[in-house]
């Protein structure tokens, strides 16, 4: 049989399109749709790519071939941390930054049957509790509610809900395998300046940076500010008649970093606090009768490049 011009021309054309398939397939579904490569010049082809995408397959699943140092957990919660390197040896103190940035200001009141003689408020206790399991392998934090309560009763000491509302706050939760340094230890005592990217400053409200070599490049958003805890807030009030209305007012805490890169001081400030308690014949009149007062102990850490927290 005779075969025409045509029929060795669709013959060449699927022998082409067949080896394209074969090459082009290769890369596209090789380890399972886990690394897509897009040819870029015709000299390409599956063979000659083999081993350098197996390589990065490998590496970014060992988390060899990301760099970074410093990993936000965007509010995530109960963490797998089992990918890193050296997770066993991980700690809350020297691998991971979690903190309160803020607590919402807020109100709320309450309206009784009866006149009663005494008006309670209270906010409710919270802390972190951050923690990694038993088997090293995932990280966690309390991320439970700060209630703020009324209740207005026959006695000074019942602290009851007759009315609640949530107050919101604010979490970072950041993971540093690489470890955290200590500022006076590492920088002040040592000058090891270039074994971490972070350090923890310490507890306070005011920093003396002049130390650090590079502190006149150092602007607010290299430090990460927060607290872990707050304590029970109590206010009771009661002036000797009695009322339908109790009320309770919570002034929040919002932290502020105000860094002066003269001088190298950072100072903190918007860690008090003020609870108000009332007690009224009117609805919602967020008084002050009585209240308490009181403030929190920020903790500071350095972050040598800012746009690491990115």
């Amino acid at each position: 049989m005779k075969l025409r011009f045509k029929d060795y021309l669709f013959g060449f054309i699927c022998g082409i399109v067949l080896m394209l398939t074969i090459s082009y397939s290769a890369a596209i579904y090789y380890k399972a749709n886990e690394i897509e490569f897009t040819p870029t010049d015709t000299s390409w082809n599956a063979t000659t790519v083999e081993d350098a995408i197996n390589d990065i397959y490998n590496e970014v699943n060992d988390y060899d071939f990301i760099t970074k140092s410093i990993y936000n957990l965007d509010n995530a919660n109960n963490i797998s941390i089992s990918n890193f390197r050296n997770y066993e040896s991980f700690t809350i103190d020297d691998n991971f930054m979690i903190g309160i940035t803020n607590i919402s200001s807020g109100q709320t009141y309450y309206k009784h049957s009866s006149n009663l003689p005494w008006s309670n408020s209270s906010v409710s206790t919270f802390s972190i509790d951050a923690q990694i399991s038993s088997n090293k392998k995932i990280f966690s934090y309390n991320n439970g509610n700060i209630i703020l309560r009324t209740c207005i009763s026959s006695s000074s000491s019942s602290y009851c809900a007759d009315n609640s509302t949530v107050l919101n706050k604010d979490i970072f939760a950041y993971i540093v395998p690489d470890g955290i340094g200590d500022y006076e230890t590492e920088i002040i005592s040592d000058n090891k300046l270039k074994k971490y990217d972070v350090y923890k400053l310490g507890n306070g409200t005011s920093f003396d940076l002049s130390s650090y070599n590079n502190y006149q490049n150092l602007t607010e958003e290299n430090f990460l500010v927060g607290f872990s805890s707050i304590p029970e807030i109590k206010s009771n009030f009661s002036n000797g008649k009695s009322y339908y209305y109790s009320s309770s007012s919570f002034s929040g805490i919002n932290l502020k970093k105000s860094y002066d890169n003269t001088s190298g001081i950072l100072t903190i400030s918007g860690n008090n606090y003020r609870l108000n308690c009332c007690i009224t014949n009117t609805a919602a009149n967020f008084c002050s009768d009585s209240y308490k007062t009181g403030s929190i102990t920020p903790y500071v850490y350095l972050i040598k490049d800012s746009m690491l927290l990115e």
